[in-house]
């Protein structure tokens, strides 16, 4: 070769060594072209610049072409080029003899007619006369395709966390980027599919299967023999091709779930799949991944906003929804709000745990029960919420009576053998729409007025929305919005019922009674307001209000006699209140004449509602020299081994006990049985509602310490009240006695 005779001719003489033992090997310039043309892992080519022939070709250049290097001097640089660039060539090759040379981007042809994208490097060089394009050739596939890939992931990245896609549109969108960045080549079908123990069910697919298991989104087939079995099988990521088709995929694990992501083509891959692509797929797996549980996360969120917790029932936000979607279809429906009776009974006598196995039971056979169409919520604590289709009344009654008639049964409290039951009952309050309203606040306000007016009657009762309650709801409003303001314009006052001695029928108390000077209506009783006021909050405020003036006036009552106590009636709600305590002590601070002269009452069902609190505020007040009173003694449902922890000075017995033991033996025996039980745990004891001669009479002989009732003396105003007080009740106006 002419011009390879030039370029070893230019390599100079070789150095002369000091002796022959030190003379290193003659490397000629021919050698050291072998070498290099051999060794280095670029493809060099040698060209003529005319006629583009090939004039030599390295070992890297046989492997990338399949050419060996005696076949290349038989071709020229247009055999390599891919068809249509010819125009390319032609440009970079008149480029390659300038200054620098050239660099440019195309793609090539091997022996076998499969391409690959090249970077090529040119320069011309003289030779004997000759111009020579000396080639150098990069094969940059791998660097394609990461970019290619890495474009892809940039996509479907951004699709999973675009806002503006919805989940099931996004799902998609991030398969087809998916699937367009496979590098083999191809048409390939994306399919997400869940395993669901031994079946496949797909999610999603695109585009359209042609062929390879047809399989669109929700289609289920057996796990095995599929290509999520191959793939799951693999526990990484896997690609493979045969005579008829390809596919790769990987597995994505969420959570306890998984799921299988392929991607699959009809035709054989025209090229092995790379690390490169298994990685790729990889990655969107975890991409898949992430957005597979976040949606997870998404539902389960969606789940408890929307469900009760305890018994994994819709709750109030569920029962919402399908109202209005109930309302805004046009359809008329139903609500039947239930609640069940006397359930504080069950918390107090069983416990907490206890109560919510029942409601467990209870909801479980509710759901049991349910229709299509039908739906049912649990709205808080002990009360459900019934959705049913239509508004007739008739038919109404019908699914009532099924539901009734689950409390015909015992309810299972979640003991180990399941023996243990609780017998309960439950009230229902039903409305309508759009007859009683068309929003579910609405419909639920009026069904939950007519549940009271149930509960009212008894237990186990039905009530159903109508116009007389609905003035009366509406009366109940206007009060509750008056309520709010009462205290500031100062409308409050207190009434004074004296206790009476029944050993000397003399004045030794007196129970603070509060009344409601409304500016429309008169003096109102507390039954007609404070129910609102547990209901709006506003109780403590006025519990407050109550304890202070009580404190204010018994300090002017000079002319009490020694031992009197005063009682003022406290919530539950302010006995749960940590700051009260304090606030009375400095309350009575303010007042020491009325240190000694103060108790609180507060009633049996209110002190069991949270024993361990309630226990510590009575022990609290005890210390600060308040005796306390339990009103409405034997009519609530306390467990006498838990009242009998409590620092009780004064048990009443409800008016309800005393009415008719003149003439009822029953009625004589229960209050006989009571005022032993006060006598066991060591407590004077009051009777209420005492409003005859006969009745007065009897009590004298018993055990009982004192009365309180109309024949006695009615409540008054602190003005009369104080009055009695200075002239204490005279010996001939006593009521006559046998004592």
């Amino acid at each position: 070769m002419p011009w390879l005779r030039k370029l070893t001719r230019r390599a100079g003489p070789t150095p002369v060594p000091r002796s022959s033992a030190e003379a290193p090997p003659h490397i000629t310039a021919r050698v050291r072209y072998e070498l290099f043309f051999g060794i280095t892992s670029e493809i060099i080519l040698f060209s003529d610049q005319r006629t583009l022939k090939i004039l030599d070709a390295n070992d890297a250049a046989a492997r990338a072409y399949g050419y060996t290097r005696a076949e290349f001097q038989e071709l020229s640089i247009n055999d390599l080029r891919l068809p249509g660039t010819e125009s390319i060539v032609a440009r970079h090759v008149s480029d390659a003899g300038g200054v620098h040379g050239t660099m440019f981007e195309t793609v090539h042809v091997r022996k076998d007619g499969t391409t690959f994208p090249v970077e090529v490097v040119a320069r011309t060089a003289w030779v004997e006369g000759q111009r020579i394009i000396i080639s150098a050739i990069r094969d940059v596939t791998q660097r394609l395709r990461a970019a290619h890939h890495a474009e892809r992931l940039t996509e479907v990245w951004r699709l999973a966390t675009d806002p503006a896609i919805d989940e099931e549109s996004r799902l998609f969108a991030m398969l087809r980027a998916g699937a367009a960045g496979i590098s083999a080549g191809g048409r390939y079908v994306a399919r997400l599919s869940h395993v669901d123990g031994s079946d496949v069910v797909v999610d999603a697919v695109t585009p359209e299967p042609r062929g390879v298991e047809d399989a669109g989104p929700g289609a289920r087939f057996p796990l095995a023999g599929s290509l999520e079995a191959r793939v799951l099988g693999a526990h990484r990521s896997i690609g493979w091709s045969d005579e008829s088709s390809s596919a790769i995929g990987v597995p994505v694990d969420v959570a306890e779930e998984r799921y299988a992501l392929t991607f699959c083509s009809d035709e054989p891959s025209g090229e092995l799949f790379t690390a490169e692509d298994e990685a790729f797929v990889e990655i969107l797996g975890g991409f898949f991944a992430s957005r597979l549980s976040q949606a997870r996360l998404r539902r389960q969120l969606v789940h408890q906003i929307g469900h009760d917790r305890l018994t994994s029932l819709p709750n109030r936000a569920g029962l919402r929804q399908a109202v209005h979607r109930a309302i805004d279809e046009d359809h008329a429906c139903t609500l039947v709000v239930i609640d069940l009776d006397a359930f504080d009974a069950v918390n107090e006598t069983l416990g907490h745990l206890v109560a919510d196995a029942v409601l467990v039971e209870v909801g479980a056979a509710f759901a049991g029960e349910l229709r299509p169409g039908e739906f049912v919520a649990r709205l808080e604590g002990d009360t459900f919420g019934l959705l049913l289709p239509g508004n007739d009344r008739a038919a109404t009654g019908e699914r009532i009576a099924v539901w009734r008639a689950l409390f015909e049964q015992p309810f299972g409290v979640g003991d180990r053998e399941g023996r243990k039951t609780a017998r309960i009952t439950a009230c229902f309050g039903v409305a309508t729409s759009p007859d009683d309203g068309t929003t579910f606040e609405k419909v639920l306000t009026n069904a939950t007025s007519a549940l009271r007016a149930a509960k009212a009657r008894g237990p186990g009762r039905i009530a159903y929305f109508d116009r007389e309650l609905e003035r009366l709801v509406s009366h109940r409003r206007v009060l509750r919005a008056e309520l709010r303001d009462a205290i500031e314009r100062d409308e409050f006052e207190l009434f004074y019922q004296p206790t009476v001695a029944l050993a000397t029928l003399r004045i030794t108390g007196a129970e603070a009674l509060l009344r409601w000077n409304h500016p429309t209506r008169g003096l109102l009783a507390p039954d007609e307001f404070i129910p609102f006021a547990q209901q709006e909050g506003s109780i403590r405020d006025i519990d407050r209000w109550v304890a202070q003036r009580t404190v204010a006036q018994v300090a002017e009552l000079r002319d009490a006699p020694a031992g009197f106590r005063c009682y003022f009636n406290l919530s539950a709600r302010t006995m749960d209140d940590g700051e009260f305590v304090p606030w009375l002590a400095d309350v009575r601070e303010r007042h020491p004449a009325a240190e000694d002269k103060l108790g609180i009452e507060i009633t049996e069902n209110a002190a069991m509602l949270d024993f361990e609190r309630t226990q510590g505020a009575l022990s609290e007040l005890r210390r600060l020299g308040i005796r306390v009173a339990i009103d409405d003694f034997g009519t609530g449902y306390s467990s006498l081994a838990y009242l009998k922890r409590f620092p009780i000075d004064v048990m009443k017995i409800d008016r309800s006990f005393i009415e008719g033991i003149e003439r009822d033996a029953t009625a004589r025996a229960l209050v006989e049985t009571l005022l032993a039980i006060a006598a066991q745990f060591g407590c004077a004891t009051v009777a209420e509602g005492v409003e005859t001669a006969e009745q007065l009479e009897w009590l004298q002989r018993t055990t009982c310490t004192a009365v309180q009732g109309y024949h006695l003396a009615r409540p008054m105003p602190f003005v009369a009240f104080s009055a009695s007080l200075s002239n204490m009740m005279p010996a001939d106006q006593r009521p006559r006695s046998d004592r």
